[in-house]
């Protein structure tokens, strides 16, 4: 047997930062098969409303990018993600961070492929930036976020050598975009409209010129980031029932087992009360007939 001894302090360092890792980061093992709900789903009484018309769910997902494995192309709370997704035949949307396009990642650019709906999949991919920056210095200027503060060479750049790796790597362009922390300023809407091939704008601002079809932010999915309840999202979605569309902003690589469990309740609740799910180009497409 093996005996491992550890000098004071030192070699306690490890450890300590382990325990403290964050938790998008606790686990990247993909789960075998979608977490069950810790109990039953039972539909709660609310209101009568009009449920002749139309009513919409798009979830907005942030922060994907590709691991360094094969056999693990993105992170495991992904790939839970999907498979529950898939499982319920609706659909959903990811925001992919480009710059994990840069390296050769053969088995990340599959998973996309598979799964987007352009190849008969179950999910939009959309721009969520080149890199993801905030709170950052950009030429001694302090800047925001990647798409508000810095200057029009920098945004542009960022915004065209993102969407050409989508293309490049994957084979089809990105429709939506979603800046880090919904943030863009008069800059960033000059950039953005020098992209045609970008429709539709997530938590975006219909002015300044802006022709992209905006869908706005209510009611809250997660009521902190990366924060998932049941009886949090009950609160702030029984008053806007009756919103034709509803977009709803998660992070799901910092889902506890607890919060995906209720993340899969607020799912049933959705279906329940009767709403259709499609991803942001598909709606801009109904919306645009």
């Amino acid at each position: 047997m093996r005996y491992t001894t550890f000098s004071p302090l030192i070699d306690l360092l490890p450890l300590l930062a382990a325990a403290f890792a964050l938790p998008a980061m606790a686990e990247t093992k993909p789960t075998a098969a979608p977490v069950l709900p810790a109990a039953p789903f039972v539909m709660p009484v609310l209101p009568a409303i009009d449920t002749n018309t139309p009513r919409f769910v798009i979830f907005k997902f942030d922060d994907l990018k590709g691991l360094k494995n094969p056999k693990q192309p993105v992170h495991g709370r992904f790939q839970r993600l999907v498979d529950y997704i898939e499982s319920k035949g609706l659909k959903a949307s990811f925001g992919i961070v480009a710059n994990s396009f840069e390296e050769d990642n053969p088995a990340y650019c599959d998973w996309i492929s598979k799964h987007a709906i352009e190849k008969g999949g179950r999910f939009e991919f959309w721009f969520h930036g080149y890199n993801h920056a905030m709170n950052m210095t950009v030429d001694g200027k302090t800047c925001k976020a990647e798409f508000s503060g810095p200057s029009y060479a920098y945004q542009s750049e960022h915004f065209t050598k993102g969407c050409k790796l989508m293309h490049e790597r994957v084979g089809f362009p990105f429709r939506t975009f979603g800046s880090a922390g919904n943030a863009v300023d008069d800059t960033g809407v000059r950039v953005l409209e020098e992209h045609p091939e970008i429709k539709v704008w997530l938590f975006g601002k219909a002015q300044n010129g802006c022709t992209k079809f905006v869908l706005t932010r209510s009611p809250e999915l997660e009521h902190a980031v990366g924060k998932v309840s049941f009886e949090a999202f009950l609160k702030g979605y029984t008053s806007r029932r009756t919103q034709t569309c509803v977009t709803l902003q998660g992070h799901p690589a910092m889902w506890s087992d607890e919060m995906f469990s209720d993340f899969q309740h607020i799912v049933e609740l959705l279906q329940a009360d009767g709403r259709i799910f499609l991803t942001p180009y598909e709606y801009y497409q109904r919306m645009s007939k």
